[in-house]
């Protein structure tokens, strides 16, 4: 598709894309994911050459890199948009029957328009798609069966092989060192015994607070206590609660209106919980103006509505990243999977 926009189309060059691609905001979600800069398309089959991790942060943001250059009833983009429809239901934690068979139509339709545009032969990884819905039914969310955390942990050990040089017993090396590792790793504290790490936190008073008198309210009926402007209370930037890190500037995806209708809120203040290892967090809230189908995002509008909520209000953990295309002034939310 970028060679058919590039050298076919001349939509935009490729010094443009890859300067995109290098000044782009990716938010701290991606902040690890930011994808390479592309080097050649005209001749080499696999010329993108990115990690897997990457290649799912370029999947996500590239509406945002180069869709205000792409006519929006483009064929191209269409394909590439039915992709993300795919993933967004492949990686969804939670699924139902009907998206199981409203995938089933996404991947005929995708294969048939990709079969159209591109003289090229499916792969075996076209196939394996074909499986999904089918898999989706008998066990679930079929992103619980993924091998992404298995590479993960494979890709140290790949790396000692390399730095060792020793090829007389490399399985009895990696298990050694692998070992030492975990020993290390146990020594300095086991990780799976802390619920929530404050990185840093302080002291303010509550009626230092942005909206403050919005913060008292709710914080009266959260914690059920009596509290004034004069009362100080601990808050932070940032808190890691089982490994997943929330921060101030992030939006989480809050449970829809009695309308049905998405709702989300930006985190303002964070007030970590020590009682009871929980944290309420102070958000504004952002409605969702409309869908945009051809950046496949959320444009999102900021309200002059406060609430204080807790991680069970929220309709999934994982925060988002307000993102902005380039020549555009909306606020846009890319969640990265279908959000039930």
């Amino acid at each position: 598709m970028l060679r058919h926009f590039i050298y076919e189309e001349r939509l935009f060059s490729l010094e443009l894309l890859n300067h995109r691609i290098s000044s782009f905001d990716y938010g701290y979600g991606n902040e690890k994911n930011k994808p390479s800069v592309i080097l050649n398309l005209r001749t080499s089959d696999n010329a993108i050459k990115q990690t897997a991790s990457q290649m799912w942060c370029l999947l996500q943001v590239l509406t945002f890199l180069v869709g205000d250059l792409v006519s929006v009833g483009s064929e191209h983009w269409h394909l590439f948009i039915l992709l993300r429809q795919i993933c967004s239901i492949v990686f969804a934690p939670v699924v139902t029957y009907g998206l199981a068979v409203f995938l089933k139509q996404l991947i005929i339709e995708h294969h048939t328009q990709f079969k159209k545009l591109y003289d090229r032969n499916l792969i075996p990884k076209h196939h394996f798609m074909t499986h999904y819905p089918r898999m989706m039914v008998m066990f679930g969310p079929i992103s619980q069966l993924w091998c992404m955390r298995f590479e993960a942990k494979h890709k140290p050990l790949k790396r000692h092989t390399n730095i060792v040089g020793n090829f007389k017993n490399v399985s009895k090396t990696l298990s050694y060192k692998h070992q030492v590792q975990q020993m290390y790793s146990f020594k300095l504290g086991d990780p799976f015994s802390e619920k929530m790490i404050v990185t840093n936190s302080y002291p303010v008073t509550i009626g230092s607070l942005k909206k403050a008198d919005v913060v008292l309210e709710n914080l009266k009926s959260a914690k059920d206590f009596e509290y004034t402007l004069n009362c100080a209370v601990y808050v932070t930037h940032a808190v890691s609660v089982f490994g997943q890190t929330y921060r101030t500037g992030s939006v989480m995806p809050l449970k829809a209106d009695d309308k049905g209708e998405p709702l989300f809120g930006e985190i303002i203040h964070i007030i970590p919980q020590t009682d009871d290892m929980s944290i309420l967090m102070f958000v504004r809230i952002l409605t969702v103006k409309y869908f945009d189908d051809h950046f496949y995002a959320y444009v999102v509008h900021q309200t002059k509505e406060y609430e204080m909520i807790s991680l069970a209000d929220t309709a999934d953990f994982r925060p988002l990243d307000i993102m902005q295309g380039f020549d555009t002034d909306e606020l846009y939310l890319n969640p990265r999977y279908k959000i039930v």
